[in-house]
């Protein structure tokens, strides 16, 4: 297998894992409204029309999906608004934020969109990881950065933290499983290691409950 099947394979792998760790914090009810920010082909909407839900809207800046049961708007998430006039129970964004131009107005978008109290189940690399600050020490950069020309923005957890203050409070923060590529050695998902990140985040109102 050469490098980019493996590589390929690596991410279809953390992708599974991060539906798991979503379908862990989602709620019993299956008629609340879902949006997917960043939804692509429409997989985890799918999987959410498999568990029952119904009620499932997606957004994205152009329209690359496969499955199409569910409600689709393009959007810049950039600079534009979500342009559904729903009020949403749950929001879902993984491995999108860093892939951003502007991540404090994604957030804004995912904040004005939410229900009072609605959850934000997003997902991020971990650019402070243990390896990424040995990588970075000797190169200069991420090994998520290297040859990847669709990143745009190293969010630490202090960058977050600033990014989703008086929006939304952390209830929940999970290390995703370490995997380390080429080498495929895998590791426990610790905090300290973990490729990526996962939020369960509840929406405030300018830091009011």
């Amino acid at each position: 297998m050469n490098e980019e099947s493996i590589l390929n394979q690596l991410t279809r792998d953390k992708q599974s894992r991060i539906i798991k760790l979503i379908e862990k914090n989602l709620p019993e009810n299956k008629d609340i409204k879902i949006l997917d920010m960043g939804c692509d082909k429409g997989y985890l909407l799918k999987r959410f029309q498999e568990l029952g839900y119904t009620n499932l809207f997606g957004v994205d800046l152009v329209d690359s999906r496969i499955y199409k049961h569910f409600k689709f708007a393009e959007a810049n998430m950039n600079s534009e608004p979500i342009p559904f006039k729903e009020k949403f129970d749950l929001i879902t964004c993984t491995e999108v934020i860093e892939h951003t131009e502007n991540p404090y107005n994604l957030i804004r978008n995912a904040h004005d969109s939410l229900k009072d109290n609605g959850l934000l189940l997003l997902s991020r690399p971990h650019m402070s990881n243990i390896f990424n600050r040995i990588s970075f020490l000797f190169r200069g950069e991420v090994m998520r950065w290297v040859n990847n020309k669709n990143n745009y923005n190293l969010i630490t957890q202090k960058i977050f933290d600033w990014i989703i203050k008086d929006k939304f409070q952390i209830i929940h923060k999970q290390g995703d499983k370490t995997v380390l590529p080429l080498l495929r050695l895998k590791l426990p998902p610790t905090i300290l290691g973990a490729n990526s990140l996962f939020y369960a985040l509840k929406k405030t109102n300018n830091g009011k409950e």
